[in-house]
């Protein structure tokens, strides 16, 4: 499961809430569990993913293409990256990248299914 960004810190205020009144079998105890924790680097990462998303061309019709390699390398030199560091910076965001696709192209084949579905 991933957050949207602020709604972390939501749970966490909510979480605090209950905690400080001893209560800790709220929902959001376990939402949080399961949530991985990540580090300055993978949210490095993270931070570049998202902004890339914005450089991803459109395939009409409300599809997506990948992120062009070109993006990620003017990103790698805006922050001075090593070549090794860029061609990492490429793998982390291909696979990412990867990830969303599919989730997306399921997401579309899905709603398709249901729309031509006789009601």
């Amino acid at each position: 499961m991933g957050f949207k960004p602020g709604i972390l810190e939501g749970y966490y205020k909510t979480a605090s809430a209950y905690a400080e009144r001893g209560e800790f079998t709220h929902s959001v105890f376990k939402t949080l569990e399961d949530e991985p924790e990540i580090g300055p680097a993978q949210v490095f990462y993270w931070q570049a993913f998202q902004t890339l998303a914005s450089e991803r061309p459109s395939a009409g019709f409300g599809g997506a293409n990948r992120i062009p390699w070109s993006a990620v390398n003017a990103y790698a030199a805006h922050y001075s990256l090593t070549h090794e560091e860029t061609e990492y910076l490429h793998d982390i965001i291909r696979a990412m990248d990867t990830e969303v696709l599919t989730a997306s192209e399921k997401l579309e084949e899905a709603n398709s299914k249901a729309k031509s579905k006789p009601k």
